[in-house]
């Protein structure tokens, strides 16, 4: 989504802008994969300017929308954001606590083939599915 390219140029104004017009687009049309990626995209604006709760809250919501649809992968993202959010937050151990967990959980799931988890493999850490 633009709106991510544009949180990471800076630009969170315009990227709140398209996150919220992603939002209202998918919700209308009933897509809930890209609704989430929208809600997604709005937490990172809102960590960017600071706010802490709201981005928790739209990350919630992201969760329960990538849960309940199987989507595994985007699922382990959304907890990484969360891990993102710890560090926003002032709350290292958390964080810390938190990205262990994740990487235990994205180590063990079917994300990505097992053969691939390799610290050798340099995809490894790039693996973009």
């Amino acid at each position: 989504m633009l709106s991510f390219v544009l949180f990471g140029q800076g630009d969170l104004s315009s990227a709140r802008v398209l996150a919220e017009e992603g939002e209202n687009i998918n919700r209308s049309i009933g897509n809930r994969r890209n609704l989430a990626y929208s809600l997604m995209a709005l937490a990172f604006v809102e960590m960017g300017e600071g706010n802490v709760a709201n981005a928790g809250s739209l990350l919630k919501k992201t969760l329960t929308y990538f849960a309940k649809l199987g989507d595994s992968w985007a699922y382990i993202q959304t907890l990484t954001a969360f891990v993102i959010l710890a560090g926003t937050a002032w709350q290292p151990q958390y964080a810390i606590r938190l990205g262990g967990a994740v990487a235990a959980l994205y180590d063990n799931s079917d994300v990505i083939d097992q053969s691939a988890k390799t610290a050798r493999n340099p995809t490894y850490a790039m693996d973009g599915r």
